[in-house]
């Protein structure tokens, strides 16, 4: 019988696993939930207000969770919203937020760009296209992925 999971895909999920265990264990260890350290990390890389919309598809978590989550930092005041033409409004961080930001999400940024200043230039730019060649054959392969109904 054919083996299902090469070496290579299972040791790739792994390391996805992994790298998303890291992140999870920062949130939970700097007081955040995952869907609130996603939510300030795309308002900090964004530089600029975005929806829940927005939010939602720079994180890729569905919209249920970032609602959650705006709700909760709208509570505590650290976001404001900002009207927009149209229906959605915008979410920006407010004086609050961008303190709280300063103490969780740029602190792993700044983790995150020294890890990578550890690989060489070649490196870094290996692993990127690397991982954009990967990700663009998997979606063109789950493209065709039946639907499948619900039941």
């Amino acid at each position: 019988m054919e083996t299902l999971f090469s070496n290579a895909l299972r040791r790739y999920n792994q390391l996805y696993c992994m790298e998303s265990q890291l992140y999870h264990e920062a949130a939970v260890r700097l007081g955040l939930s995952e869907s609130q350290f996603w939510t300030l990390y795309a308002l900090c890389d964004a530089e600029k207000a975005l929806s829940q919309r927005e939010i939602a598809a720079a994180i890729g978590m569905p919209k249920q969770t970032v609602h959650s989550a705006v709700g909760q930092m709208l509570q505590a005041g650290c976001l404001q919203r900002e009207e927009r033409p149209g229906r959605e409004c915008g979410l920006r961080l407010t004086a609050a937020g961008r303190r709280l930001a300063d103490e969780t999400v740029i602190p792993v940024i700044q983790r995150e760009n020294s890890a990578f200043a550890d690989l060489t230039v070649q490196e870094r730019e290996t692993l990127l296209c690397l991982k954009e060649k990967y990700d663009r054959r998997l979606a063109a392969r789950l493209a065709d992925l039946p639907q499948r109904n619900k039941e």
